[in-house]
């Protein structure tokens, strides 16, 4: 009895060890203190992983901690099938971010990623978790707003490689004259912008914490008139900010968002 009862304890112990690296691998921390003001969780774009926000740090005070969230079938977890659900992502990391908002944290997204950061932040609520003091949508219209363009993921490689250009100018050159490399990283984008053509918004409640959506100015998927609508989700006034840039104005601005995003988290 007794050997039945180690054996037992011995394999929830397995078991519990088993879901804490399985919910380690959601998380990517670029910069853990062990006095933080703050931490900001962040999503990245669709096809790409936490490397992103991997300059980060450099651009902010030392007392903000940068925490990225890393998708299954990218970079270090490239041999993991991708997830095909935002429900899915959601839960999972919802429960590997659980132990980490000791501390004021901002949830950060851009484009897919806002989406992503935005069901979190309702997956929290549901969950009675701390939520984040600011949500922050980069380069996504209100996520209500019906999708304008017919969906186009399941276009032939060629197809799809040049309707991701023509929409978002997403590919560098370098990465499109390298055949196989290319092979390799369209299942991911793929797969990410079926997430965001089945996505459909949910009729919750407003949430009780500031929002604050992103644009770039030559961005004609995520246009302030576009943005504005992220008001309905929150019962505080939304901040609207719009930088230089076409749709990945993440990079080309990213200096200036870094500064705001200093400043919003410094002073609260």
């Amino acid at each position: 009895m007794e050997t039945t009862i180690a054996n037992l304890a011995g394999s929830l112990a397995d078991a519990l060890a088993d879901s804490h690296l399985e919910n380690a691998k959601w998380l990517v921390p670029w910069r853990l203190t062990s006095r933080p003001k703050a931490r900001i969780f962040c999503f990245s774009y669709a096809g790409t992983g936490a490397s992103v926000f991997r300059s980060w740090p450099a651009a902010l005070p030392s007392c903000i901690d940068v925490v990225a969230i890393q998708l299954p079938g990218r970079e270090g977890r490239f041999r993991e099938r991708c997830v095909t659900s935002i429900e899915e992502i959601t839960s999972f990391v919802s429960r590997s971010v659980q132990p980490h908002l000791d501390v004021p944290f901002i949830v950060f997204g851009h484009s897919l990623g806002a989406l992503l950061a935005f069901e979190l932040t309702l997956a929290l609520r549901e969950m009675g978790a701390r939520l984040p003091s600011r949500l922050i949508a980069s380069g996504m219209r209100a996520p209500q707003l019906a999708p304008t363009v017919p969906p186009f993921s399941y276009l032939p490689d060629d197809l799809f490689v040049a309707e991701v250009q023509r929409r978002y100018g997403a590919l560098q050159r370098e990465f499109l004259e390298q055949p196989e490399a290319l092979r390799m990283f369209l299942p991911v984008l793929r797969s990410d912008l079926c997430l965001f053509e089945a996505y459909r918004c949910r009729n919750e409640s407003p949430l009780d914490l500031d929002i604050s959506a992103l644009c770039g100015e030559q961005d004609e998927w995520s246009q302030p008139n576009l943005l504005q609508g992220w008001q309905i989700h929150t019962t505080r006034q939304l901040r609207l900010r719009v930088y230089s840039g076409t749709h990945l104005f993440i990079h080309s601005a990213s200096e200036q968002i870094l500064q705001d995003l200093a400043q919003e988290i410094m002073t609260g």
